[in-house]
């Protein structure tokens, strides 16, 4: 699995600016969303896969999982899992996952996750990129291997 970070580009950042006579204060723009535990599960109907994983917030600050996307799916749904009555009851997201700050946020099948839809040719053992959209921060493009 591939995790990008901004860990150096903020280093160098940081370190232009200083050049310049400027510093650099922690921002959400700055924070780190880190990305384990990633798996696709194709799903029983053809077209569709499920994907499980484990956001990580370093930062200060909560930050959302708005969307996702991938070219080998047409559509990726991400669901929030609420608890009623005792059972975890999914729904589909229009506001994203927030992952709270120095908080983990994982993605289950008995809780939240996230859907694809149209996708073909998803082979045990290959990867499939995603890319994750934060909103404030840039995205995160990560491969997630096929169960």
């Amino acid at each position: 699995m591939k995790i990008v970070t901004r860990t150096a580009s903020a280093l160098a950042l940081s370190a232009g600016l200083a050049v310049c006579g400027l510093t650099m204060t922690a921002t959400s723009a700055l924070a780190d969303v880190f990305v384990s535990q990633s798996r696709i599960v194709p799903g029983p109907d053809a077209g569709t896969a499920t994907v499980y994983m484990v956001l990580k917030n370093t930062s200060r600050e909560d930050e959302v999982l708005m969307s996702a996307s991938s070219p080998a799916a047409t559509q990726i749904t991400i669901y929030q899992g609420l608890r009623k009555g005792g059972e975890t009851v999914a729904t589909p997201t229009t506001n994203g996952l927030t992952i709270p700050a120095k908080r983990t946020l994982r993605l289950t099948p008995d809780g939240h996750y996230m859907t694809l839809s149209g996708v073909t040719g998803l082979q045990p053992g290959a990867s499939v990129p995603i890319d994750l959209d934060f909103g404030t921060i840039p995205s995160k493009t990560i491969d997630v291997p096929v169960e």
